[in-house]
């Protein structure tokens, strides 16, 4: 997986749960719209754990890194 493009409502925030390792979430920088909160298992798979806000997000693997960007 490269991008992940999801939508969140009016009003509302999301937990998003993104199957990666450690090593590509160790540079995040936390935006105002997207918080991460740590790594997890989930269903046997090591994830990101991410606190969302309303919007529109994408998160991209760019050079082994994620990066948060909102629309």
């Amino acid at each position: 997986m490269t991008s992940y493009a999801f939508t969140i409502p009016a009003n509302t925030t999301a937990t998003v749960y993104l199957p990666v390792t450690e090593s590509v979430i160790s540079e995040f920088t936390n935006t105002e719209a997207i918080q991460y909160e740590g790594m997890e298992v989930r269903n046997g798979i090591p994830t990101a754990k991410f606190k969302a806000v309303t919007g529109n997000h994408t998160l991209d693997i760019q050079n082994g890194r994620i990066i948060a960007v909102t629309r």
